[in-house]
């Protein structure tokens, strides 16, 4: 967390025991499976909090409550369904929130009313949070959470660069070409997001892709480059609700609502309408959602 009171790691011990040992794996004197552990340094009582098993590169939010990591244990959040896999899952993208206790799987589509959440069919991996939680980044093999799929793909820890909105679980795809729309070439890696989640920054193996024009007869550079990518906060005007009002009175039961849809908690410093019709009675910090 930002004031180090807790901290996220990695650990083949079992770390949150009375008296912590070095942990089994699946073979007898084999390598040890490694577990993501929450350790809170000033909690009164049982501190050192375990993740699922076999979790791992856990990332905290700014004030330690929410904790995003990678694991393969399969079906850890209820109403979500995983692709079938035999004796090997597709490593996955979990968020815990802490004040509530609440486990939810990022790397899916989001249920609707009448189907569940639907994992990804690859695997996810490396993900990066935003200060507030509101935001997760991360890479992604999988083929199944967009209509559209990329028509290339890289080596292991590398794919598509994907931002979900911790709020309302829906995605966002980040590496695509200048359009806006198309996909890249899923040969990218290394997400990381700043506090207020409006820049993403990531490495890539085709930088061509990003190009600001399409125009490059020159080749690009080989090796890996890295793509900054800029994410605008969207906001939105809500359906006019309108009360019981009468004809050139003030009601407080007509009103206008702003919704916030992400990325980030804002302050707006101006706050103004042009229509003398509608009162300002609300001028405070916009939270997404």
């Amino acid at each position: 967390s930002d004031d180090g009171s807790v901290v996220a790691y990695t650990s083949d011990a079992t770390s949150d025991a009375e008296t912590p040992v070095w942990g089994s794996g699946p073979e007898a004197g084999g390598q040890a499976t490694s577990r993501s552990y929450i350790w809170d340094r000033f909690a009164p009582a049982a501190s050192v909090v375990a993740l699922a098993e076999g979790s791992s590169s856990p990332v905290l939010s700014a004030d330690g409550q929410k904790v995003a990591f990678v694991s393969a244990t399969p079906n850890l959040v209820p109403n979500t369904r995983s692709v079938t896999c035999d004796t090997v899952c597709a490593p996955q993208v979990y968020l815990l929130d802490r004040s509530t206790n609440s486990l939810s799987m990022l790397s899916s589509l989001p249920a609707t009313t009448t189907a569940p959440a639907l994992a990804g069919d690859g695997a996810a991996a490396d993900p990066t949070i935003s200060a507030d939680g509101s935001t997760v980044v991360y890479v992604s093999q999988a083929g199944n959470l967009f209509p559209t799929k990329t028509a290339g793909a890289g080596g292991p820890g590398m794919g598509e660069i994907i931002a979900v909105n911790t709020l309302n679980k829906t995605l966002r795809r980040l590496s695509v070409l200048p359009d806006g729309v198309t996909p890249a070439a899923a040969v990218n890696s290394a997400p990381a997001v700043s506090g207020n989640a409006r820049v993403i920054v990531f490495d890539t193996m085709q930088p061509s892709d990003y190009a600001a024009s399409a125009d490059t007869d020159a080749p690009a550079a080989p090796g890996s480059s890295v793509v900054s990518v800029t994410e605008p906060t969207v906001v939105t005007i809500s359906d006019l609700d309108i009360g019981t009002v009468a004809v050139g009175a003030l009601s407080p039961e007509w009103y206008v609502k702003l919704i916030n849809l992400g990325n980030t908690t804002f302050t707006p410093s101006v706050v103004s309408t042009a229509d003398p019709q509608f009162a300002i009675t609300s001028a405070s910090t916009c939270f997404p959602g």
